[in-house]
């Protein structure tokens, strides 16, 4: 082969390898100016999520807390009014009644039981309580009465001699007159928390019905200890029923049955 042929070759085989480095290093610094381009939009792309998935997250916790924030302050505001209105209802009186009515076997034939109010007015129990509260009398004793009302088909179940009656339970030692229709069963009592108790029972005389129920205290004068009321003639005016309550409903009642009652008095 001649000189002239070989530097033919040579030449070409020089050009095809500048040819190659050359397209090699293009797609090498192509490469090079794209990768990191890519990586940045890619973790571009993951930060914006991330971004948007933490948005959302705020978003949430953010309307959580609203909706707890208005349900507690809603919750402090009922809690605000509620004590607010505790605080306006002041002192109350309570008394609860239980009356059960027996047959002379013992056998039961009705029980009911209900609420009665504290009475207002001049001779009331809110005017008792004003008065031995400042002391300007003293307590003497208590009674329960059973009555009937105006309108009722039932007359009271009580006798006195042949006529019906209201039921006047009193106090064991009273000083009140007796009748046939009183009896001296009555007894006072503290219950628990402070409560007041009033218990007694009589024997119905005729058949009839009882539509109002009532408490009953007397008054003495302060230099009477209450452990000693005053005796019925020295009582004074002021003396008056101190709860009272109407049934809707009377408790009807046959001659010879046993009416027991109960009335527990608290205050709150």
């Amino acid at each position: 082969m001649s000189k002239k042929n070989w530097s033919n070759i040579l030449s070409v085989l020089v050009s095809t390898a500048l040819t190659f480095v050359f397209v090699f290093g293009q797609s090498a610094w192509a490469g090079q100016n794209q990768n990191p381009k890519d990586k940045q939009d890619s973790n571009g792309e993951i930060k914006s999520r991330q971004a948007q998935a933490n948005l959302s997250t705020a978003s949430a916790a953010k309307v959580q807390f609203g909706e707890e924030g208005a349900a507690t302050s809603q919750r402090s505001l009922t809690e605000g009014n509620s004590q607010r209105d505790g605080q306006h209802e002041g002192t109350k009186v309570h008394g609860h009644w239980t009356i059960e009515v027996r047959n002379p076997d013992g056998g039961l034939v009705t029980h009911r039981e209900f609420e009665n109010s504290l009475t207002n007015g001049t001779s009331s129990g809110a005017a008792s309580l004003s008065l031995l509260l400042s002391r300007s009398v003293s307590l003497g004793s208590w009674s329960i009465v059973l009555d009937t009302l105006p309108g009722f088909s039932s007359p009271p179940p009580c006798l006195n001699g042949s006529l019906p009656t209201p039921c006047l339970i009193h106090e064991p030692g009273t000083a009140f007159v007796a009748a046939n229709n009183s009896v001296f069963t009555l007894n006072v009592s503290l219950g628990p928390a402070g409560t007041l108790i009033l218990s007694g029972t009589v024997t119905a005389g005729a058949n009839g019905g009882i539509g109002m129920v009532q408490t009953f205290s007397s008054l003495c004068a302060n230099t009477f200890a209450p452990a000693s009321p005053c005796s019925t003639s020295a009582q004074l005016p002021q003396s008056a029923t101190f709860t009272s309550a109407t049934l809707s409903t009377p408790v009807v009642v046959s001659a010879g049955q046993t009416i027991a009652v109960t009335v527990n008095i608290s205050f709150s």
